[in-house]
């Protein structure tokens, strides 16, 4: 260790203090700690970690990334991703456009059932997107639905769930959509699209239990808040004998990031999903880290509302004064420096961009009226949630920014179901999030700025953002709808600079060697129905 201090120090003057400790950190972790599990978890259950608490697990309701991967184990809707993130048939059999895109109709397969042993109908689809729709619900990611007819009138109170432009005619389900929507068959992977049953509904006043009916491939057998979730196979899953040796799945509550290493090390856990940085190395030399694209984006919001960032410039002082690459350089997990809002994978991709020279007339402006009145620019409150991994990443923007422009930044954590609440209530002048696509289409990233998406915790509003992203999404993919998400990217991060994206996420796990089987989509999500223990 003293070695690597001396190392750190000699070099400190010619490049980031924040990168050289990184890295003695690092070379300390890889050089004296041993992460290879000691013992055995059982071999008839997979015991994974879930790094937060989902805000719900109501398929209506669930809006984080942690609860989407719990309920896309466990509900299964018209269509869905595999392992690999290819969009499959579920509970339908086959789907079909109009010729003038406002219709789609889906034939459900004969002979689904629920858990229970139900049969599986299109009213339960039904019951489910006017429950989404209804504004009683408050469903975060309702808008994600919007091109069905009547909907946006619905979340606004101005019509009743009734009027949804939704039908069911047998075991067809007919969508009736406002204008053509090319990604909607993918929107409908989310859950909030799965099927709800209107008796189960009923019997618990107008909630959906836990532990409820489903018709995925495992169902939840025992929830305990900040503790676990067990999930069990659903014996009546309609794709059983494609998963005929589903485990069940252990989903132990850890937060911290050290605890979950530990657990790891001792044969707690199977499948660490939030790997502390400064065990990377000695994982990686064990041979029990992997990797895969993710689809997210980790970013800095601001809060417009707020001075001093109701006005542009200063937003675009700090995004400019932020050192992306050291950031990425220092995590070591694949994570690529961000420049656009729409992660890598997705069409409307812009290749990383170095931002402070776009920025060096603001950062000049915002550094001098701070020198001249230093007692006028109060510190900055940055909020985010609490984890080792955000603590560093977020100090590292704390010293950029005071070093490039003399601003203050006061850091504060919550854990993650306070912290959401506290986004949604009164969003500090700096917040920290990270956006998932959820689906392959740019739709999702691109839906949450616009002025009345119930998501937008910025409070950014701009009319020519708002129209073309909604020209955008009506077309199909291809050099004209590439053209309007890369100018509503423009506007976004560049001339409102409203958010400030950080990095596009690598999903890193370390797993034990005897797990076959394991793959996470580029959305995530890793289902557990095809997972093994040699």
């Amino acid at each position: 260790m003293a070695l690597c201090y001396f190392w750190t120090m000699r070099r400190v003057r010619s490049t980031s203090w924040f990168f050289h400790v990184a890295l003695c950190l690092l070379a300390f972790a890889a050089a004296g700690c041993d992460r290879s599990p000691r013992s055995r978890t059982p071999a008839n259950e997979i015991v994974a970690q879930l790094s937060a608490e989902p805000v719900t697990l109501d398929p209506s309701r669930a809006e984080d990334g942690h609860a989407l991967r719990v309920l896309m184990n466990v509900m299964d809707g018209l269509v869905g991703y595999d392992e690999q993130g290819t969009l499959q048939l579920q509970l339908a059999e086959s789907y079909r456009f109009s010729p003038d895109g406002r219709q789609v109709e889906f034939t459900l397969r004969p002979g689904t059932e629920w858990s229970d042993g139900k049969p599986v109908t299109a009213d339960d689809f039904i019951t489910s997107f006017r429950r989404a729709a209804d504004p009683r619900t408050a469903s975060r990611l309702g808008g994600t639905l919007m091109p069905i007819r009547n909907l946006q009138a619905i979340l606004k109170g101005r019509m009743p769930p009734s009027r949804l432009g939704v039908r069911a005619d047998g075991r067809k389900l007919v969508f009736e959509l406002e204008r053509p929507a090319p990604y909607f068959v993918e929107a409908l992977t989310l859950p909030l699209a799965a099927p709800l049953r209107a008796d189960v509904l009923k019997a618990n006043g107008g909630e959906w239990p836990v532990t409820a009916p489903v018709t995925g491939a495992y169902r939840i057998l025992e929830r305990k808040i900040d503790r676990h979730i067990l999930l069990v196979p659903n014996a009546r899953y309609w794709n059983a004998s494609a998963f005929k040796d589903r485990l069940p799945v252990r989903l132990l509550s850890i937060a911290d990031e050290a605890t979950g290493a530990t657990l790891f090390e001792n044969g707690k856990l199977d499948i660490l999903v939030r790997v502390p940085t400064f065990d990377i190395p000695s994982l990686h030399r064990q041979g029990v880290l992997h990797s895969s694209p993710f689809m997210g984006t980790y970013y800095l919001g601001f809060n417009v509302t707020k001075p001093p960032f109701d006005r542009a410039e200063w937003r675009r002082a700090v995004s400019g004064a932020i050192r992306r690459r050291e950031i990425t350089e220092a995590l070591q997990t694949g994570d690529a420096p961000a420049w656009g809002w729409v992660p890598r994978g997705l069409e409307g991709h812009i290749p990383y961009r170095d931002p402070a020279p776009r920025f060096a007339e603001d950062m000049k402006k915002v550094r001098e009226a701070i020198a001249a009145a230093p007692k006028a620019v109060p510190a900055v409150l940055v909020s985010y949630d609490t984890s080792a991994r955000n603590q560093l990443i977020l100090e590292k923007v704390q010293k950029d920014v005071s070093e490039a422009l003399g601003l203050k930044l006061r850091l504060e954590s919550s854990d993650w179901k306070g912290y959401v609440r506290r986004m949604r209530d009164d969003p500090s002048q700096i917040h920290r999030f990270g956006w998932m696509a959820p689906y392959a289409d740019p739709s999702s990233h691109m839906q949450v700025f616009l002025s009345d998406n119930s998501n937008n915790h910025s409070k950014f509003r701009n009319a020519e953002y708002d129209s073309l992203v909604r020209k955008a999404l009506e077309l199909r993919r291809g050099a004209e709808r590439a053209k309007l998400l890369e100018r509503a990217q423009k506007i976004l991060i560049e001339e409102e600079a409203a958010v400030i994206p950080l990095f596009h996420y690598e999903q890193v796990f370390a797993l034990i060697p005897r797990l076959r089987g394991f793959k996470a989509n580029p959305s995530g999500v890793v289902l557990f129905r095809g997972i093994r223990k040699s």
